[in-house]
């Protein structure tokens, strides 16, 4: 059975792969990276992941997984206007000539959309979509944005294959506001054996945006000031562009007032493989962004046995529920007084309750078979394409074994004996070996069935009287064919039918299945339109209710 091959579109996760470089990435580009790994140390699957544009080689490959560069794809060239079309370009380009059977991204964008338009009606691929943020499901927010935007990602967040969300909220929102269906699968991430740490300080990780409110971090830190507080705060290149100087502005202002701040420590890049040990050494993590899906952060905290305190982002309430700290729902008072009341009982308790929760619920080696599952029922055509190579096969087989009786019943007035049942058997093994499995089984099947048949014939024969024919000599016509000349051998040593031999005499049946390939190429190009259409039908029907 061919490998089931998935394709990774998420232009920032190039950094992930490559540990010298000191390009930023959010938690959305670190679980895509997550599951290609997994993916691809799988058996049955093949992993591609198309990446920006960081100067590196068309081609990379990355643990047996194709790296393939999309041209002119830099989060910092966006603001030139030739790079807006030959990004495009060269994105459509990527995605008609890749050779994958599903296409995965996540967080909202413009290749949802191109990716519906090129690899699921063009090429009849499917598209899967999992939800980055909770206003992915807002798309007034979107079209204030960009109409163009806003536009392909609805088209691509309506005609998608499937849609995963990230919590039970997400769920709830896709169908309030979009009146779609979402499949909830936690996040992913790799747990490994706990290990026991120091805990020495207050730590926020996220990147230098608006919306994450780092300036509510150093307020913590100026109203907590026997705590020790590190911040890792990498600026945004791709917010940089759009943003522009809003998010310069925010980075030096933060700067500044960091070095009036004693126990803060600001730190601005860690690379990805080294920032696990800030979590592992930290007594609480802080999250002080206004809105989020799940972020990574918080994984990354559980599995250095750190507790968590957010100010408001708390998805599906698994901080309280689970007992794994403090969301104070923007009651800034509340988060001071839960830091001030830190103590080493009360880190440790937070802390194993932390990574027994994470290793539960979103080890990557529980949850990815879900995924793997999936994508294997969002694929049959593999199946159909196995039936279809056996189902031929046993055709050719019934063809020729029927060619075969004939013509010795012709020559000689003789019956079919037993030795057939065993050469169909052993023909059955042949194609066993070869993986063929259901043209084996069918094989098999047809020699019983035709046994009580051949039996009766043996006593007859077909000119009414009894067979005076040797095994010998109908076994040594049987591994000769039809033509007379010696066949092909099985790898066991077993003769078989000369299918070849049979095929050039008998050239009517390959016209036969070239039409066969004809009426099936056109039965796909108008299943294809009927997707289209049906999935047109939906959308509407889905806006009336």
């Amino acid at each position: 059975m061919k490998k089931i091959r998935i394709c990774f579109v998420m232009p920032g996760c190039y950094p992930l792969f490559k540990s010298e470089s000191k390009e930023t990435f959010g938690g959305s580009e670190v679980e895509l990276y997550n599951m290609a790994i997994w993916f691809s140390e799988q058996q049955g699957f093949q992993v591609d992941f198309l990446v920006g544009d960081y100067g590196q080689k068309p081609l990379e490959t990355h643990r047996n997984i194709s790296l393939r560069r999309l041209k002119y794809m830099r989060p910092t060239a966006t603001s030139n206007p030739i790079h807006k079309v030959l990004k495009i370009v060269f994105l459509l380009k990527a995605l008609l000539f890749q050779p994958s059977d599903v296409f995965i991204t996540k967080t909202a964008s413009e290749f949802l959309g191109w990716m519906v338009l090129v690899n699921k009606w063009l090429r009849g691929k499917k598209v899967v979509f999992r939800l980055g943020s909770d206003r992915d499901t807002e798309l007034a927010y979107w079209k204030g944005r960009s109409k163009r935007l806003y536009w392909l990602y609805k088209l691509g967040l309506y005609h998608c294959d499937q849609i995963f969300c990230q919590s039970d909220y997400q769920q709830a929102q896709l169908y309030k506001k979009c009146r779609l269906i979402g499949k909830v699968i936690r996040n992913v991430f790799p747990v490994a054996q706990s290990t026991t740490h120091a805990k020495d300080y207050i730590l926020w990780v996220s990147r230098c945006m608006a919306l994450k409110r780092p300036l509510l971090f150093l307020e913590l830190a100026r109203r907590v000031p026997e705590e020790n507080f590190v911040m890792i705060m990498p600026v945004n290149q791709e917010s940089k562009v759009y943003a522009g100087e809003r998010i310069t502005m925010l980075s030096r202002k933060i700067a500044q007032e960091a070095l009036q701040i004693p126990n803060l420590k600001l730190i601005d890049f860690v690379p990805f493989h080294q920032i696990q040990s800030y979590y592992d050494h930290a007594k609480l993590f802080v999250n002080t962004s206004e809105f989020e899906g799940f972020p990574n952060s918080f994984l990354q905290a559980c599995l250095g046995k750190t507790g968590l305190l957010s100010l408001k982002v708390d998805p599906d309430g698994f901080i309280m529920k689970n007992n794994l700290g403090l969301c104070c729902d923007d009651v800034f008072e509340s988060a001071v007084r839960f830091i001030k009341n830190l103590d080493r009982c009360v880190i440790h308790q937070l802390g194993n309750n932390a990574f027994e929760y994470v290793s539960n619920n979103h080890d990557i080696q529980k949850i990815g078979p879900k995924y793997a599952r999936l994508f294997e029922k969002l694929c049959p055509r593999r199946k159909e394409e196995n039936a279809a190579v056996a189902a031929n096969t046993a055709f050719m087989h019934k063809v020729f074994r029927n060619n075969v009786t004939s013509a010795w019943q012709q020559k000689s007035g003789g019956s079919m004996s037993i030795e057939m049942q065993q050469q169909s058997v052993e023909n059955a093994a042949y194609l066993s070996q070869k993986g063929e499995n259901a043209a084996a089984a069918e094989n098999i099947q047809f020699s019983s069935t035709g046994l009580s048949a051949n039996n009766q014939f043996l006593s007859t024969g077909s000119s009414g009287k009894g067979s005076n024919i040797s095994s010998s000599e109908y076994n040594q016509f049987l591994n000769t064919g039809p033509s007379g000349k010696d066949s092909n051998t099985s790898p066991s040593g077993n003769q078989r039918p000369n299918y070849t031999e049979f095929c050039k005499e008998n050239s009517g049946i390959k016209d036969t299945v070239k039409k066969q390939y004809i009426r099936k190429s056109a039965k796909v190009a108008v299943y294809r339109l009927k997707t289209i259409l049906n999935d047109l039908k939906q959308n509407q029907e889905n806006r009336i209710q």
